[in-house]
């Protein structure tokens, strides 16, 4: 007895064949596609230099002044720091010669005030020819700020090499979050004082804009899979485009130095490749 399989199965069957190939071969198609993005976590740090900004109750040294004290930028020593930590992602285009990354970083900026001598005075009380003052052996001031980077770099060499150079251009839009004045009395029996200085000390502007040129060192290859690179990259120098970004300083630049690790989404197309 022989079995006959209907007109249509056949059609059904050669319809279906086609589909289930196709199938079959979209897992290898997602196995050998190249993906153009990394993921970098980072950390950094920077230092400003420029001119003190002195608070309008702040004296260092004994004068001839109407109120008996003076201020002078040769009296004080002032540091102006900041670190970072971030995470961005990174596309890469032009033949993955280019990169253009964003994301968020969280900074920590960070300005100290010591005078040469053993005290700076703060006047807080001045009736008639009566003054008084504070006395205070150092001012610090830790600012808390929120940051969208923009970054676009670019590889020097057309090729997929191990050590790479690149120069990159990139800029953070920081808000601040919170800060916290602190101050060190030449006596303990001034700490009552503390919370009236510290406003009167004042806050940094709440916004802030920081743009970076850097030469960088990118260690890791295009080809290895989920193989991490290392950026080193070294800022030529860094420049706050606010002058109100610490309440002791009126730094506008200074150099600056980033370490980034980045992983891959997937394994990526080498330097030269569509």
């Amino acid at each position: 007895m022989r079995c006959h399989l209907p007109y249509h199965l056949f059609f059904v069957l050669f319809a279906v064949c086609p589909l289930l190939t196709a199938q079959t071969g979209f897992p290898q198609a997602d196995r050998k596609k190249k993906h153009n993005i990394r993921i970098g976590f980072e950390m950094g740090v920077n230092s400003y230099f420029g001119d003190i900004k002195k608070p309008a109750l702040l004296r260092e040294f004994n004068s001839e002044l109407s109120d008996g004290y003076g201020f002078s930028n040769d009296g004080a020593n002032q540091a102006f720091t900041s670190v970072g930590w971030g995470v961005k992602p990174e596309f890469f285009f032009g033949k993955n010669r280019w990169g253009i990354a964003s994301g968020l970083r969280f900074s920590r900026y960070l300005t100290t005030l010591e005078p040469h001598s053993d005290f700076f005075y703060w006047k807080v009380r001045q009736e008639d020819l009566l003054t008084d003052y504070l006395t205070i052996r150092k001012f610090s001031q830790k600012s808390y700020f929120l940051g969208i980077p923009l970054e676009l770099r670019f590889f020097t060499n057309n090729r997929d090499l191990p050590f790479q150079i690149y120069f990159k251009i990139g800029s953070a839009f920081n808000y601040r979050l919170s800060t916290d004045n602190d101050v060190v009395f030449g006596e303990p029996s001034m700490d009552k004082y503390a919370g009236r200085v510290d406003e009167e000390i004042g806050e940094p502007d709440r916004f802030h804009v920081y743009v970076y040129p850097a030469l960088g060192f990118k260690i890791g290859r295009y080809r290895t899979g989920h193989t991490p690179w290392f950026n080193l990259e070294f800022h030529l120098p860094g420049m706050l485009l606010q002058s109100g970004v610490s309440s002791f300083s009126k730094s506008a630049s200074g150099p600056g130095a980033a370490l980034t690790v980045q992983i891959p989404l997937g394994p990526m197309a080498p330097i030269g490749s569509n």
